[in-house]
């Protein structure tokens, strides 16, 4: 897709729902650091773009704004958690045992991001679809649209779970360290990450933002 090579007939949008392990390897033999920073900065629009988009105070009239926003956070935010976020995961590894290098987890963290980016269709549906932001107790929902906002959210659970699946299996597959050590390199510092380090980053970003658009 964004550069490297054609030796290997594989299409990582596909390879990532059944063979993470080969798409991890594709992707580190094929592709570049490029590839690596273009998909971290889209899905870290989108991830932004999911964020903002539960602003009770957006609507149609403000979506410009948002899209614009989203991009400028999303993308230095995404490559921002490359680094910091990927650098963390990569230090667990290594204290499990793992023998990869850091350009490889950084490859496994692109595999999950891969999944943000179809995660995206999601916000843009609810946007489009929808069409009033997702202040639900402020708007009135069709059943089609109910129905709807019902399905890209399971949709959503789906493909996160997916991309947790995916990201346990690259890291196993990376640093050539067993499930269960792969397991743990994910869940203590996603813990850490998502539950103390992030709500802080996010919530002055919005402010930010916020602040920035009023």
């Amino acid at each position: 897709m964004f550069g490297g090579s054609d030796e290997k007939p594989l299409n990582e949008w596909i390879s990532i729902w059944l063979h993470p392990r080969n798409t991890v390897n594709f992707l580190m033999e094929s592709k570049s650091t490029k590839f690596i920073w273009i998909v971290t900065m889209i899905a870290g629009f989108f991830n932004t773009l999911g964020s903002l988009s539960f602003d009770p105070m957006n609507d149609t009239e403000r979506f410009s704004e948002t899209l614009r926003w989203s991009f400028i956070i999303g993308t230095i935010g995404g490559l921002f958690c490359l680094y910091a976020v990927g650098g963390f995961f990569h230090l667990f590894a290594m204290l499990f045992g793992g023998k990869g290098k850091l350009r490889g987890t950084f490859m496994a963290y692109c595999v999950p991001n891969l999944f943000f980016i179809i995660l995206g269709a999601k916000w843009l549906l609810d946007w489009f679809l929808i069409s009033r932001g997702l202040d639900v107790s402020a708007a009135t929902f069709s059943t089609f649209q109910e129905s709807l906002f019902i399905i890209t959210n399971k949709l959503a659970i789906i493909l996160l779970l997916c991309s947790s699946v995916a990201f346990i299996i690259s890291i196993a597959e990376v640093h050539a360290i067993s499930i269960w050590k792969a397991i743990s390199t994910f869940l203590i510092p996603a813990i850490i990450i998502y539950y103390f380090i992030l709500p802080l980053l996010y919530l002055m970003l919005y402010y930010i933002w916020r602040s920035c658009v009023a």
